[in-house]
């Protein structure tokens, strides 16, 4: 298990290797190893941001100057060619020559490996060249948008040119994309659907996400975040695996019982996602021991807590410090996972334990609240063993209840971290 400052250190060797591979500006030597390059092509997006921040700085200055059109266009990518090198226009003139060989994939790929350009290569290159000058130069620049959709061409490309080596098949299973392949494998499929961006907060390595609650829901929520991508999690629980837990805790095995619920987690999701920084914490969430969990800023905090007096805590310590917050209510005697659903607690409906947190939290002023909750009336389960001390009763359970409230909350988490900041409920 990594330690956060560990994992901070780790994505700033990925952005020096992706300055140090796709431009000319000075950087430290890093090593090529695979945990360096896991989250290079995240980093690779930086590398467009700082190519954009130039030509932008390029454009305005051209533009006080009343240099002429073509000035400017010509400037904007000269500009690109400084910071770069033209490490691109290098890959582009190999595609160039290579497609329109017409020849067989294995001959194209011996055409990309030769050094020397051919004609081909030469007339997509002025044709791309002269295209960049005409763009900036005849876009007709008034104010500072238009030089921010001008910036931001170089980070867009760059976004689609990290999800598509991550996305397509490599030409060649020994070259440099097979090879930022094999190091992102793992976060690859969510930057699919979240998007280059979604993925750089996804996958950000100084957020930390803590789990109160290993159980039915938290077990199944931590193990989606660590599959999702996530940089690193808190894991709370001062519990162990018992035998009755098998049939809904992700934690839960016959290898496991007896072991702390935290400890199990940690060990999980690191198997899942090695490079993740986790913090097991074997010790329960309360009032008395509120101090000592808030001495780590959290960026997003999963309540699975079921003790409605540490859970009205939790919330009401989270908004205190304005740290967004989403809580698991009712699974228990439910059978239609179906029913669960992402809301704020005033609208919440047909469940009691609902309806008791809506008036706690009234009462500790706080009437919005993100929930996943069920309207599905609960079932009366048969007695069929005596309930632990402090508990009138067993709560019946089923497999897939609390494991679908509990990939409900990892999604609200991490959609909720790609989105802009007023998205949160």
């Amino acid at each position: 298990m990594r330690h956060p400052i560990e994992s901070l250190r780790a994505a700033g060797r990925a952005v020096v290797m992706a300055f140090s591979t796709f431009s000319r500006i000075p950087m430290p030597q890093i090593c090529w190893e695979k945990a360096n390059m896991r989250y290079l092509m995240c980093a690779f997006v930086l590398v467009g941001a700082v190519v954009g921040a130039a030509q932008i700085a390029w454009l305005a200055l051209a533009g006080a100057l009343g240099l002429s059109n073509l000035l400017q266009g010509v400037g904007y990518v000269l500009v690109a060619v400084g910071v770069t090198g033209g490490i691109h226009l290098d890959g582009l003139a190999d595609v160039a020559d290579a497609l329109s060989s017409h020849a067989e994939p294995a001959r194209k790929v011996e055409i990309m490996k030769d050094p020397h350009a051919g004609a081909f290569a030469l007339i997509a290159l002025v044709c791309y060249l002269m295209a960049q000058v005409a763009l900036a130069g005849e876009a007709g620049i008034s104010g500072v948008r238009d030089l921010v959709a001008l910036g931001l061409i170089p980070l867009a490309s760059r976004c689609t040119a990290g999800l598509t080596t991550l996305v397509l098949p490599s030409a060649s299973k020994h070259g440099m994309q097979q090879s930022f392949r094999d190091a992102g494998r793992t976060d690859a499929r969510p930057l699919m659907l979240l998007g280059a961006e979604g993925a750089l907060v996804a996958c950000a390595m100084v957020a930390v996400r803590p789990v109160f609650g290993l159980g039915g829901v938290g077990s199944w929520c931590a193990e989606a975040l660590a599959r999702a991508g996530v940089g690193a999690l808190t894991l709370v629980d001062e519990d162990t695996v018992s035998e009755s837990n098998i049939n809904r805790q992700c934690c839960a095995l016959h290898s496991t019982i007896g072991q702390p619920k935290a400890a199990v987690m940690a060990a999980r999701v690191h198997d899942i996602h090695p490079d993740i920084a986790v913090d097991a914490r074997m010790e329960r969430y309360e009032a008395a021991t509120r101090e000592r969990f808030f001495d780590t800023e959290y960026d997003y905090i999963a309540d699975c807590i079921d003790l409605v007096s540490c859970k009205v805590d939790l919330i009401r310590a989270a908004h205190a410090r304005g740290i967004p917050i989403v809580s698991a209510l009712g699974t228990g005697n439910k059978m239609d996972a179906s029913r669960f659903e992402l809301c704020d607690i005033s609208q919440t409906s047909g469940c009691p334990f609902a309806r008791v947190m809506r008036r706690e939290l009234r009462s500790a002023g706080i009437t919005h609240h993100a929930v996943v909750f069920s309207p599905e009336p609960a079932m009366t389960p048969e007695a069929l063993c005596a309930p632990p001390p402090g508990r009138r009763s067993v709560p019946g359970s089923l497999p897939w209840v609390p494991a679908s409230a509990g990939l409900l909350l990892a999604q609200k988490i991490v959609l909720d971290l790609c989105a802009a900041p007023e998205a949160h409920l």
